[in-house]
């Protein structure tokens, strides 16, 4: 995926709103892999939904927990939110499992 094709990609995603924000997952060799997506954002109530999508080739390779460690560490000690909703596919199933 080109630069140009990911900006697309972001003001695609984005035209919901500002209560939302995504980021692109790239793996160590700088594949894009997925997307984190942070929705439903409610500053004053201090919670917000997670979605994770993880291209299926890459699924079970650690990325899933990696992503939902860093986020959730983020989420309640940095900026100190109270309340999130995980959403994730058919196929990543297990994040519900490790929560």
């Amino acid at each position: 995926m080109t630069n140009e094709e990911l900006k697309q990609w972001y003001r695609y995603k984005k035209r919901g709103g500002f209560n939302q924000v995504y980021y692109s997952v790239f793996n160590e060799v700088n594949i894009l892999i997925g997307y984190l997506g942070i929705k439903n954002i409610r500053r004053i109530r201090k919670e917000a939904t997670l979605g994770i999508v993880i291209d299926p080739n890459y699924v079970d390779m650690g990325y899933g927990t990696e992503i939902i460690t860093n986020y959730l560490d983020y989420f309640f000690w940095r900026i100190k939110y109270e309340n999130h909703v995980f959403r994730s596919g058919k196929i990543q199933q297990k994040g519900y499992e490790m929560l």
